[in-house]
This record gives structure tokens, sequence and C-alpha cells, in this order.
């Protein structure tokens, strides 16, 4: 799969980017909302796991952009700081607590392209 993962901490960026390509998933980074959808114009992508919270636009903003321009992407919302069910509102498939395990999150990347329905883990 081809992997975006938009926050603005670029530690967790950078661990998320590498844990994704040795499981072996291509995988860029953003570090908000705006710098993502500057990539989704440009190269195709499966899967956006996206933060919450983040300046300039919204995990949620983002969610709702991707949904209305990219309906074909998954989305992932992961947030240490606010409600998940606020994922589900602006559209994303899946929603997760920080810090994320590692193997929930391969397991629903895989359950994403089996399902297409939304639920909170």
């Amino acid at each position: 799969m081809r992997v975006l993962v938009v926050d603005d901490d670029p530690f967790m960026t950078e661990i998320l980017r590498l844990y994704l390509l040795r499981a072996g998933h291509e995988t860029d980074t953003a570090e908000n909302g705006l710098a993502a959808l500057r990539r989704l114009e440009s190269a195709p992508y499966d899967v956006v796991i996206t933060d919450a919270v983040m300046p300039g636009m919204s995990g949620f903003e983002l969610c709702e952009a991707i949904r209305t321009g990219y309906p074909h992407i998954r989305i992932i919302g992961m947030t240490g700081q606010v409600n998940v069910n606020e994922f589900e509102k602006s559209g994303a498939h899946l929603f997760f607590r920080k810090p994320v395990p590692f193997q929930d999150l391969l397991r629903a990347m895989q359950g994403l392209f089996q399902t297409d329905s939304s639920a909170a883990l």
C-alpha cells in the first residue's frame, strides 16, 4: 500500500514512516493538512494516517477534504488530545488514541480493504 502519514510532530511521523516501510508499505509524510493536500495532488495514495490537532488545517478538516476530493483513499485518524469520535463525524474510516500499537495499525490498514465500515479502536 502507498501511505501518507500526516502529523506536526516530526518524531511521530518518522517513527510511523520507518515502521510502515519496514512492513513493506511505500510511505511519505506531511507536517500538516495543507501539506498533505499538496502531496495528494501529486501522488496516488491508498491510506492517509492523520493526527487530529495540527496548525493550519486540523486532521478533521483534512478528513473532510479527502472524503470530498479523494473518496477512494482510506483514512485513519489518531489523537491523544481530543475525542476520537470527532474523526467519525469528519469521515475517517478508523481512528485510534495515541500511542497507536503498530500491530493494531497494520491490522486496521489491512481490514480497511476488506470492509468499508467505520470503527473506533
